[in-house]
């Protein structure tokens, strides 16, 4: 092995293991640290950086029995985060319309590095074309977490207090175990329609129908309006 294809295999291996740590993280602590999930862009850039840096010797997809670098792990680890991150949401947009077209705007802005990444890929390989599928969804995912995150932190305005009933309560539970806990609410000012939305565990419990819960209306940094559930005041 050259001195070369060693120090692409260090780096490969340094990304994924910093992926796989941040992953770890992100599905521990869920939406805490709200800046966590646009490190995951960050790692997906590195990972087609080293691909146009070694020229190669780094791939995106990766073949059995075949001795040599690839980064597939950091699309892979990274689109399953991004899924839960979606999913896990802990405040709720009035539409999410402008937040997917943003999405896909920002996602074919990154194509560009992408072809010029890729142009050493072996495109033989059998997992060529779903390795490349994974990393096109990554864009898509970061185009929409960076879009939720930052239309809410970078948001300056004054939210507009609104008040209205919770009108029943369900739950999901996966493998014997409730995982999800969401209320109905009935329509309010800026959402006529009856919503599900989800909710911590201790909010789901203080409140039943009919009682009534706060909501808080804020109109996004990027005009993209989103509300939160809270304590009736």
């Amino acid at each position: 092995m050259t001195q070369h294809q060693q120090q692409a295999a260090r780096e490969v291996i340094i990304l994924s293991t910093l992926t796989l740590l941040l992953f770890g993280v992100i599905l521990f602590t869920g939406n805490r640290f709200p800046y966590l999930p646009l490190l995951l862009s960050i790692c997906v850039w590195c990972a087609m950086v080293l691909m146009y840096r070694h020229k190669g010797l780094v791939q995106l997809s990766y073949e059995k029995n075949v001795r040599q670098n690839t980064v597939f792990p950091v699309p892979a680890l990274v689109l399953v985060a991004q899924i839960y991150l979606i999913t896990s949401i802990n405040f709720h947009l009035i539409s999410s319309l402008y937040v997917w077209m943003a999405a896909i705007l920002i996602g074919l802005l990154q194509v560009p590095l992408f072809l010029l990444c890729i142009r050493h890929e072996v495109k033989s390989r059998q997992t060529y074309t779903f390795s490349v599928f994974l990393l096109l969804l990554t864009f898509l995912g970061n185009g929409y977490l960076f879009m939720t995150i930052m239309n809410k932190m970078l948001d300056k305005g004054t939210p507009v207090y609104y008040e209205t009933a919770v009108t029943g309560k369900e739950t999901k539970t996966r493998k014997g175990r409730t995982r999800e806990y969401y209320i109905w609410l009935n329509g309010w000012a800026e959402q006529p329609k009856r919503e599900r939305v989800q909710v911590p565990q201790p909010f789901f419990e203080k409140y039943a129908s009919p009682e009534k819960v706060g909501i808080l209306y804020h109109p996004g940094a990027f005009g993209i309006p989103w509300f939160e559930v809270v304590d009736r005041r």
